[in-house]
C-alpha cells in the first residue's frame, strides 16, 4: 500500500486522528469532515511523492494543521 498507515491496517485510525485535529482547531465537526476529506484526496492525488517520506504521517498531519487554519481564514474573510 501507499503508506505504512495503510499497510498496517490503520487507515481508520489514522482517519480518526485528522479529524480530530481539525476539529481541534476549527471547533466544527462539518468543517472538519470537509477538511479531512480534502487532504485524503490531495494525499491520494501526490501519494508517489508522499510515499517517498520518511514520515507520511506527519505529511498528513501537517497538511491537515494548514488547511485547517486556511479554511479558517477563508471563512473570516469577507465575500464578495
Amino acid at each position: 500500500m501507499i503508506f505504512y498507515a495503510y499497510a498496517k491496517g490503520d487507515y481508520d485510525k489514522l482517519v480518526s486522528r485528522v479529524f480530530n485535529y481539525a476539529r481541534t482547531i476549527t471547533r466544527n465537526s462539518v468543517m472538519a469532515e470537509d477538511i479531512t476529506h480534502d487532504v485524503f484526496l490531495q494525499t491520494l492525488k501526490h501519494a508517489s511523492r508522499i510515499a517517498k517520506m520518511v514520515d507520511p504521517v506527519a505529511y498528513i498531519m501537517v497538511a491537515t494543521r494548514n488547511h485547517s487554519y486556511n479554511m479558517l481564514l477563508y471563512r473570516s474573510m469577507p465575500h464578495r
